[in-house]
């Protein structure tokens, strides 16, 4: 019996050193979107030292997983069906990512990390520890598959909860790319006139807010925790990509080669960045700066080019600037003080689109009585907007308001009718309607709503493995 019991602690010992090696070969590049984060994950890749998966965002669609597990109390099936999506896509999908190798899994390895969480659903109630076991298993089958010391992630989401990735992995390094917020801004205004994007709206005092809101998240995160994050301007990383290079590789703890020298030389030679400063229109400058001036920290980074004081934008940002920071008791005043400063009806919509921004944001933060409150108030200056109306058929389905959420996610396609614009999102908003149906034990018509969401979009894989569960 004592050697059975000594070899169970040996085991026991063995599995956290192999954790904690695991751990140490962790690393996440994030960022507010369009700031340069795929192109430091492409340097990173181009390093024989490591590998960093391209919008990988498994932490985020774990957390997904198990929350709608806690409140839904969905099928393990449906659980388990989304947690393969997620994993076969970052393996088979995001391989062309890497120029040194393809990451290619077994189907008997995938097979085997998702009967695991099987067992885990059953074994383990806890939310959290399963969010780490989850987590851990991955990364170690990612380091298995590999011969790379040091793997990564690179995903924009991320700089939303950065306390939640180190309290999973303490000893992970984060890579966070910060640019300047005009820049962002006008380069998510051009990727949105033909690409329709989830995260983006098309005003630049909205988006502005948004890039406010989560750029101060990370940075109150590495004030908290000193030495866990290398912070890199894109504007650096543009104009001197071998000084990059060599200050991720020192702090990630690998060797730098001449192949990742190589691409960064590349780098300089091949970049081709949208010029805001003679691109950008006026108004939305301004627009950017009105909000930026609220803070000094970010008005002294980048300088405003006109006078706070003379900026129109200025006192509109000023009256919902304390939407970042303030109680839930305190938002209603707050909106109805800043109304009158949004009169016409360009101005509302511009509110409409602001507050979305802050009911998203706190919708991640898991605030959803916060995120519910910031929505009801932006309805009547979002009616027109199928984003808002999916937004919050998302929030209404996390908080199993069932009949909310498919009021809003038909308004969202009745919005969206013919529109080839927002296709994915239409073919969205009938895989969750099909979603709330079989949660409401209507199969056959949760399989003609998965139907319909792949006649919209072919190449959608979600509502195919619910089609083979239910079949």
């Amino acid at each position: 019996m004592r050697l059975k019991s000594s070899s169970a602690s040996l085991i026991r010992k063995s599995q956290r050193i192999n954790r904690m090696v695991i751990e140490n070969r962790i690393f996440f590049v994030t960022g507010f979107p369009r700031s340069g984060t795929t192109a430091l994950a492409r340097l990173l890749n181009a390093s024989r030292s490591m590998v960093c998966i391209i919008e990988g965002n498994v932490i985020n669609r774990f957390r997904g997983v198990l929350s709608r597990r806690q409140v839904l109390n969905e099928p393990y099936e449906d659980l388990c069906a989304d947690l393969y999506t997620t994993v076969y896509k970052n393996f088979f999908k995001t391989a062309r990512y890497h120029q040194n190798t393809q990451l290619i899994v077994s189907p008997p390895t995938l097979t085997s990390f998702v009967e695991a969480f099987r067992q885990d659903l059953k074994q383990v109630s806890d939310t959290e520890s399963l969010l780490a076991r989850l987590c851990h298993r991955y990364f170690r089958m990612l380091g298995k598959m590999t011969d790379f010391r040091t793997v990564g992630e690179k995903v924009p989401d991320y700089i939303d909860f950065p306390h939640i990735l180190y309290k999973i992995f303490p000893t992970c390094r984060i890579l966070f790319i910060q640019r300047d917020p005009r820049a962002v801004v006008h380069s998510i205004l051009n990727f949105i006139r033909n690409t329709f994007h989830l995260f983006a709206v098309p005003n630049a005092f909205a988006m502005a807010f948004s890039w406010l809101i989560r750029n101060k998240t990370m940075d109150h995160f590495i004030s908290n925790h000193p030495g866990l994050t290398l912070k890199i301007a894109q504007e650096r990383l543009k104009s001197d990509p071998k000084d990059i290079a060599e200050r991720t590789s020192e702090f990630l703890g690998v060797s730098l080669d001449a192949q990742m020298t190589n691409f960064a030389k590349h780098m300089m030679q091949t970049s081709t960045v949208k010029n805001w400063q003679s691109e950008m229109a006026d108004e939305d400058i301004m627009a950017v700066e009105g909000v930026i001036s609220q803070y000094a920290e970010y008005s002294s980074l980048y300088p405003c080019h006109a006078d706070p004081l003379c900026n129109p934008y200025a006192q509109k940002a000023a009256s919902l600037t304390p939407l970042s920071t303030c109680s839930i008791e305190k938002i209603s005043h707050i909106i109805n003080n800043a109304v009158p400063l949004f009169r016409d009806r360009k101005d509302k919509q511009i509110m409409g689109l602001t507050l979305l921004q802050f009911g998203d944001y706190a919708h991640r933060q898991v605030d959803f009585d916060r995120a519910y409150l910031l929505y009801s108030k932006s309805e009547k200056y979002n009616f027109s907007q199928p984003q808002f109306w999916f937004k919050w058929g998302e929030l209404c389905f996390d908080m199993k308001l069932l009949s909310d959420a498919k009021k809003h996610y038909t308004k969202a396609l009745s919005l969206m009718s013919g529109n080839n614009y927002y296709k994915f999102l239409s073919a969205k908003s009938l895989y969750q309607l099909g979603r709330i149906e079989r949660l409401e034990g209507r199969n056959r018509s949760a399989v003609d709503f998965f139907y319909q969401s792949l006649n919209v979009f072919p190449s959608f894989y979600l509502p195919k493995q619910m089609l083979k569960i239910i079949s």
